[in-house]
């Protein structure tokens, strides 16, 4: 006896789940994830010793480098690695990515004053577990929150209408 499973589309007749390209597909956001993370990284740490040796102002440094490479990362995130969160507006999904980051910046502290002054973990060792962790949650809230027209990593045309034959 054949028990008929569900589908998450009504329209189609089957659940087709295509292992290797639905895993590639899945591979390479995080890989561009990853890579605009990198970009972001880069553009936060070169600003923060720029603006430092230039106005000597840390907070000031900080600030800067913080909103520049956020702005970026922000900007790569939605046109590059969810790009299909292009459908969500920017007066929508820049204050979810705002929050976030607010969110992710107090979590790492928080996670950094655990680690190091409760575990004892040195400051190195903590600053990458606190980060891998927290990688793995801003992923997950940038595709189910921030940018939510990505999340089948289909254009939302495709998720509304069935692919012909």
């Amino acid at each position: 006896m054949a028990i008929p499973i569900g589908t998450a589309d009504p329209a189609r007749r089957s659940p087709r789940f295509r292992t290797i390209r639905d895993s590639a597909r899945m591979s390479i956001r995080i890989l561009r994830f990853g890579a605009s993370s990198l970009i972001a990284a880069a553009i936060d740490y070169g600003l923060l010793f720029a603006l430092q040796a230039l106005t000597g102002d840390l907070l000031l440094s900080v600030v800067g480098a913080r909103v520049a490479s956020a702005s970026t990362n922000y900007a790569l995130n939605r046109t590059l690695v969810f790009r299909y969160g292009r459908g969500t507006s920017v007066a929508s999904s820049l204050p979810r990515y705002a929050f976030l980051a607010g969110a992710i910046l107090a979590l790492n502290y928080g996670l950094l004053a655990v680690l190091t002054g409760v575990a004892g973990f040195p400051l190195l060792p903590a600053k990458l577990l606190a980060e891998s962790a927290l990688y793995l949650l801003s992923y997950w809230a940038q595709r189910a929150i921030v940018f939510p027209g990505a999340k089948e990593g289909r254009r939302p045309a495709e998720q509304a209408a069935p692919r012909a034959r």
